[in-house]
């Protein structure tokens, strides 16, 4: 079993939005406790434009290598038609050193 131990913060401030998590994960009989670190911020511009960051931070306690995660993203929406861009880059995936995923998106929508 796990013992979870978290705190999260999320101020709003005009058309931001600020978010902080820290959590703590203790795995009983086990080395592989985790500390997560997580913070993100996300804007919206105006009624159609919003833009947003995060990142992640994963010390695993049987490790040298922490997982690094972060991740930007912009959506615009104009009507029935949105259209969106993600990036996102993660490095020491589980741990392991030189391990590294990235990941990237376009999309448009329409809604009828």
């Amino acid at each position: 079993w796990a013992i979870f131990c978290n705190i999260t913060v999320f101020p709003v401030l005009g058309g931001a939005t600020i978010a902080y998590s820290k959590m703590d994960v203790e795995v009983s009989s086990s080395t592989n406790d985790r500390e997560i670190t997580q913070y993100g911020a996300s804007f919206a511009v105006n009624e159609n434009l919003s833009v947003s960051y995060g990142k992640a931070v994963v010390d695993f306690d049987n490790s040298a290598t922490d997982q690094e995660s972060s991740g930007a993203s912009i959506s615009y929406t104009m009507g029935s038609i949105t259209a969106a861009a993600a990036s996102n880059k993660e490095t020491g995936t589980g741990g392991t050193s030189g391990s590294e995923d990235k990941m990237t998106e376009v999309t448009v929508s329409f809604a009828f």
